[in-house]
């Protein structure tokens, strides 16, 4: 459907004359293509008058249109149809009045609408025309130009500009190289309908699959189950997953329904094993050796088989072409692998647990503990604490390991600014002690401290018959912990 947003604006003479201030156009989907007349021609008046909302609120316009019936559902605000009833209220906020024009005379919004992707296959009976992209947008392109000249002539305007960038733009258009356009016009040729039927065939999977979507056979019969257990697995979900789109066109070729996302409908050609590498080596050599998202959109808007996003992966990583010239934008990083340890001191992992506040006489006593743990006998201190600030950590480091069990030889935390602290570090320099940090946001790299925080919380819960009573338990619940068998 199409719509022109025109406004009456004066000539250098004086004379009032309908400008175009915008085109506009829109590819209706499945649903909408089963409209009827009326309520087609309500759906592109509003549609249209929302895409213009910018310049027509607010002031009072004309909105002519070619359906009679149209006229009167907007001027009288009645249709039987709900969802058309939605539409005349949405429109209501707008003031215009209705004015039918006859079809013969309303050519400028009506060619628009007439400008269809005629070329590109929607229909599963018709297979892929095999015509380049090319020739399909500079059709479309020339229809555009034929029209914006009539159209000028038609209202008395001057149109050599126009005739001027019409002439480049085709010129621009003979000279210029696509190798995405050739890729897609060598892999809609490769295959005419009657070869690729007999092909299908002639091969026992394709040709198991075009009888049950043929016959219809039921999917609660034997024979459907029969004939499923004989497939291969990927062939197997494959079929099952796709099933419903799956069907045998007049032609007697298995193809694949699907939407794109324009929400038009067409058909994939589901091909031989052995033509899988002619047609990626031709979207990719030929295509300009794009990557793995393009190269799906260019094979699959034609064509789909069994694990075809697979092939396509592994044919692209495997190009040598692409792997001598493209860059690597993503920088290499080393595998991970766990820490290990092999003495104790050897690693302290250190973390903040954020507990309920208790005050005394309104002032704050304690907030929550740092939990520090060995990672080598996954020995844990719980050092309850006034404040997460870097001095009160440093003070339970001290007080709650050091003094206990002696200096470690490397302190691991997170990247809290607490520990990433002057006095945390201070510390670290006083006691001769390497201080690491995990990623962020990657509690995995703490995980030893912080399944102990799960489980002494678990076990000060049990202990507490309510949330203020933690500090007499935390204690109980450290030996608990430290001394249950490991």
């Amino acid at each position: 459907m199409g719509g022109i947003l025109h406004q009456w604006q004066k000539d250098k003479d004086g004379t009032d004359r309908l400008k175009v201030i915008c085109y506009g156009s829109k590819t209706l989907n499945k649903a909408q293509r089963n409209y009827a007349a009326p309520k087609l021609e309500m759906l592109a008046a509003l549609t249209f008058i929302e895409k213009y909302a910018n310049y027509l609120l607010g002031r009072k316009f004309v909105l002519r249109v070619d359906n009679k019936a149209l006229e009167w559902i907007l001027t009288m605000g009645m249709h039987n149809n709900p969802l058309a009833m939605r539409w005349v209220t949405r429109l209501q906020e707008f003031l215009f009045e209705v004015q039918h024009r006859k079809r013969e005379k309303h050519t400028n919004a009506d060619g628009i609408s007439k400008i269809t992707d005629a070329y590109v296959e929607a229909e599963a009976d018709n297979l892929p025309t095999p015509l380049s992209l090319q020739f399909l947008a500079g059709d479309i392109r020339e229809q555009m130009d034929k029209f914006m000249l009539e159209y000028l002539d038609s209202a008395g305007l001057d149109n050599t500009e126009t005739k001027k960038k019409v002439t480049k733009q085709r010129k621009e258009d003979e000279s210029m190289p696509d190798n995405l356009r050739v890729c897609l016009v060598r892999i809609a040729n490769a295959i005419s309908p009657k070869r690729m039927a007999e092909e299908q065939d002639r091969d026992q999977t394709l040709k198991k699959f075009k009888y049950l979507v043929k016959n219809k056979i039921s999917r609660r019969s034997n024979e459907y189950y029969n004939i499923l257990d004989s497939f291969e697995k990927i062939d197997k979900m494959w079929f099952k997953r796709d099933e419903d789109q799956l069907k045998v066109n007049k032609n007697n070729v298995l193809v694949k329904l699907v939407t794109d996302v324009y929400g038009d409908e067409m058909a994939q050609i589901i091909p031989l094993p052995r033509r899988y590498h002619e047609i990626l080596q031709t979207a990719h050599d030929q295509g300009g050796h794009n990557g793995m998202s393009k190269m799906v959109k260019t094979v699959m808007r034609k064509f789909d088989w069994p694990g075809a996003q697979q092939d396509i992966l592994e044919y692209t990583n495997s190009s040598l072409q692409c792997q001598a010239n493209k860059p690597m934008n993503i920088k290499p990083v080393a595998k991970l692998k766990s820490i290990e340890t092999s003495n104790p001191n050897e690693l302290l992992q250190i973390d903040h647990l954020k507990m309920k506040p208790i005050k005394k006489n309104g002032k704050t006593k304690y907030v929550g503990v740092l939990m520090m743990v060995d990672h080598y006998t996954k020995y844990c201190v719980v050092k309850k604490v006034k404040s997460f600030d870097a001095k009160d950590t440093a003070k339970a480091i001290y007080n709650g390991w050091i003094r206990r069990c002696g200096f470690p030889d490397i302190i691991h935390s997170d990247q809290g600014s607490v520990f990433e602290g002057e006095m945390v570090q201070q510390l670290m320099k006083l006691i001769g002690a390497v201080k690491i940090h995990g990623s962020v946001y990657r509690p995995q790299t703490q995980g030893g401290v912080e399944r102990v925080n799960q489980t002494i919380t678990k076990i000060t819960r049990i202990l507490s018959n309510h949330p203020d009573e933690w500090p007499k338990n935390i204690t109980s619940a450290e030996i608990a912990y430290n001394t249950k068998r490991r």
